[in-house]
């Protein structure tokens, strides 16, 4: 057990500190994550992860929405995935979308 759990602490700490660096990025509905996209340093590209199969998207339009116009389990080039991410902000502005400054600011410094 105290493996498990030092394993799950890395792997937030690990998370955490992409997240702050603007190489990790969520979005969520209501506090449920729908979708995260993860910066892969070898590849130079996100790596997307869709969660929207785990929900009813006929109760929740948000999930439907995102699953049936959007690609997400796919690599982006940040430039492409920060395009991504501000036609759903327009589009769906209930989603919370966590991460997506930090990734426009590494963009715009020419960091990525």
């Amino acid at each position: 057990m105290a493996l498990k759990e030092m394993d799950q602490e890395l792997h937030q700490k690990g998370r955490f500190e992409k997240f702050s660096s603007g190489e990790y990025i969520e979005i969520s509905c209501d506090g449920e994550l729908l979708a995260e996209f993860e910066y892969c340093h070898q590849n130079k590209v996100f790596e997307g992860a869709d969660y929207t199969e785990n929900f009813d998207s006929s109760s929740n339009p948000c999930v439907a929405d995102l699953e049936d116009n959007y690609r997400i389990h796919d690599v982006f080039s940040p430039g492409e995935l920060l395009d991504m991410l501000n036609m759903i902000r327009e589009e769906m502005p209930e989603l919370s979308i966590y991460g997506r400054t930090l990734l426009e600011e590494r963009i715009n410094k020419g960091s990525f």
